[in-house]
């Protein structure tokens, strides 16, 4: 096996508005190979006179047994460039195998920036998943490589790349509410988180400079790493480790805990409404915490915190100062509120009290 078949951890993530609810674009360390999502995406070359090859395209062929001697193109700007959908799947347990052939950069014309290129491999990527719902609406979720590695272009160019037609994508789709974009590269997976914060604009607030986002920081974590929340749902562990993740830096992103606060509040809603025995709650937060209170089962304050971490997390995923009310963005000071409340809602449900 090509990869290390360590764990996959969440590093870094945003989520948007839809039409059709709340989308996510994850930044993840681990191996693409071994994510649950539906959709697969391939990355090789595009030259037609060389066999197709690859790290991932080798990984995926020794863990599925498939080949890819049988695709069909999707979307394909130009012979051996584009989106080609893999027939002969193996036994890879998704529901589709997308391959992504994108040219080197010597390979380019003059006219042509490389970073364009990049650009339109996306656009065929995502204009093939355009095309496939229209076929079925079970391609919930995407993981996605790097595609043909950094290829000598500056990290944060391509993160702002790969940001912006996913999210372009995401606010689209009828039925995919998330693009995890897997890395395996230790070294350099720090820059890359860095790079998507800088792209979305987030701001830090120095943990050492204020000793009650800190007390509260450290008693959050304290909880965290104890473990005692009992038999989390894999969406809730994720959601947990996404926060725990974001809170041991010493400068923490105001939106990323913010957005990883509503994520959590989302997952833990549901579960009260799980316990209350709504088998599958339907609608968004707004809807779940507006349930809990009609049923009277949950303490109202608890459901206030719940309304808060929806709140703040709605401002955490505003990507542009293009607002009309004041202040556009979250400020240093309204972490306080969103880790008290993160606090409070994690420690009553771990105790439900």
């Amino acid at each position: 096996m090509l990869f290390s078949a360590t764990a996959p951890r969440v590093r870094n993530s945003v989520t948007v508005e839809s039409p059709y609810g709340l989308r996510s674009f994850t930044l993840v360390l681990g191996d693409v190979t071994q994510a649950p999502d539906p959709v697969l995406v391939v990355p090789t070359h595009a030259n037609l006179e060389l066999p197709l090859d690859g790290r991932v395209l080798q990984s995926a062929a020794e863990r599925f047994g498939f080949t890819y001697n049988s695709y069909e193109p999707m979307l394909v700007p130009q012979p051996g460039f584009g989106t080609f959908r893999v027939h002969n799947k193996g036994h890879f347990p998704g529901e589709e195998l997308l391959l992504v052939r994108i040219p080197s950069p010597h390979s380019i014309n003059d006219k042509e920036q490389p970073i364009s290129v990049y650009r339109s491999a996306l656009w065929t990527l995502f204009g093939s998943l355009a095309a496939l719902e229209l076929r079925t609406d079970r391609l919930k979720s995407m993981a996605l490589p790097l595609l043909g590695g950094t290829r000598g272009y500056e990290i944060k160019d391509l993160m702002r790349a790969i940001l912006e037609q996913s999210l372009s994508w995401l606010k689209a789709a009828r039925f995919m509410h998330a693009v995890n974009f897997y890395l395996i590269d230790q070294p350099h997976i720090d820059e890359w988180a860095l790079a998507m914060d800088e792209v979305l604009g987030r701001k830090f607030v120095d943990t050492a400079q204020n000793e009650l986002i800190r007390a509260l920081r450290d008693e959050i974590l304290a909880r965290l790493t104890a473990n005692t929340i009992e038999s989390p749902s894999d969406k809730l562990r994720t959601c947990l480790e996404s926060l725990c993740e974001t809170l041991q830096q010493q400068r923490i992103s105001i939106d990323r805990v913010a957005t990883d606060g509503r994520r959590l509040a989302e997952c833990i809603a549901e579960a009260l409404l799980k316990e209350q025995g709504i088998a599958q709650p339907k609608g968004r937060l707004a809807d779940h915490t507006n349930e809990l209170r009609r049923r009277r089962q949950t303490a109202p304050w608890i459901i206030s915190h719940l309304d808060c971490l929806r709140a703040f997390g709605n401002e955490g995923v505003h990507l542009s100062d293009d607002v009309t009310y004041r202040p556009p963005r979250l400020r240093d000071d309204d972490l306080v509120p969103i880790l008290a409340s993160l606090q409070r809602v994690i420690a009553f449900f771990a105790t439900r009290d």
